[in-house]
């Protein structure tokens, strides 16, 4: 269910078949779903390569922010699993306090 209650300020034309679609935004929360397809694969195995997981996580933390001008200052990413073709992600983002 798409439960949007925020005007969205920010990334209006990203292309949500790379990055994730807008599941859900609040005061200082989002979530993001992304569905791994066959151009983001690197190899025989489909295995995704990693900067469009990453992507999917800088997506919810722009939208999180919800700013016309937000930018991202900085980040640190650890990948715990492989990515393959097919797999769906779900990125959940809120601001700390």
């Amino acid at each position: 269910m798409l439960m949007i209650p925020i005007k969205i300020k920010t990334h209006e034309k990203i292309y949500t078949e790379l990055y994730g679609t807008l599941l859900e935004v609040g005061n200082g929360f989002s979530r993001v779903e992304f569905h791994a397809i066959e151009g983001m694969t690197v190899n025989e195995s489909g295995l995704v390569h990693g900067g469009f997981v990453f992507g999917l996580a800088d997506y919810a933390a722009m939208i999180t922010v919800n700013h016309p001008n937000v930018v991202l200052g900085g980040a640190e990413v650890r990948f715990f699993l492989p990515v393959k073709t097919g797999d769906t992600l779900l990125a959940e983002a809120k601001v700390a306090s």
